[in-house]
């Protein structure tokens, strides 16, 4: 079989998982999330999953920090007057203009937590954990909604908040954070890790592509049903 052959297959199987997943998700996600690629970093972003349409009132998107200057707030993104597009994914994108927002900002600082948030009432800059133990003084919201922390290992304490889903380290430097992590299956599935090289994964603005042994396995089940149909028709045909 060909590697044409089992991109082709495993596309028609995401597709239709596509179809009998579509509405099992009520809430809104964090789907995505690159912070940082090879030479200067132009192509960031992180995106949500929902339903079509569905409004983002009074939510934001918040960058906290999690190990060097744990609990700062470095970046809020106030998404209230907007709404998940037609195609279920809203996308904060460093450069593009095509995306929902355009954000001009280098999230490499890392680790990090970005949460998505209700009823935000604090500001970039402020420091809900003055005294960095990981438990904050003050909570500026008043629910998460949804939360992915960018975890490194290198000896240091890194501080998850809002509850948070640690993701990482990087697979080949664990010094570092992810420069990538998704969600597959697409806007429920667990946390994966993409690389920091290699930006093929990367889907933002659009469902993600399952990372390569689940590729691997859809083509195989694919096959596995193509082969049982064929079977089936020359029971037939000898019948």
């Amino acid at each position: 079989m060909t590697p044409r052959i089992l991109i082709r297959m495993a596309r028609r199987a995401l597709f239709v998982s596509l179809i009998f997943t579509s509405g099992v998700s009520e809430a809104i996600t964090i789907n995505e999330v690159r912070i940082s690629q090879p030479g200067i970093d132009t192509d960031n972003f992180w995106e949500l999953a929902g339903v079509p349409n569905e409004s983002l009132a009074g939510l934001s998107l918040l960058n906290i920090s999690g190990e060097f200057d744990p609990g700062l707030i470095n970046f809020v993104y106030d998404l209230d007057p907007l709404s998940i597009p037609a195609d279920g994914h809203f996308l904060a994108h460093q450069t593009d203009a095509s995306a929902e927002i355009v954000t001009g900002d280098d999230y490499f600082i890392t680790p990090a937590n970005f949460l998505l948030v209700s009823g935000f009432t604090g500001a970039a800059g402020d420091d809900i954990d003055t005294d960095n133990d990981g438990t904050p003084e003050s909570i500026p919201w008043t629910s998460v909604i949804d939360g992915v922390f960018l975890i490194n290992v290198n000896g240091l304490t890194d501080y998850p908040y809002g509850g948070s889903t640690p993701v990482g380290p990087d697979s080949i430097l664990p010094i570092f954070t992810p420069a990538h992590v998704f969600r597959s299956p697409d806007g429920t599935g667990a946390w994966r890790v993409g690389f920091f090289n290699d930006l093929s994964l990367d889907t933002p603005g659009t469902a993600n592509v399952p990372e390569p042994t689940t590729l691997l396995l859809m083509s195989l089940g694919l096959a596995g049903l193509g082969f049982a149909r064929r079977h089936r028709l020359n029971a037939r045909v000898d019948a």
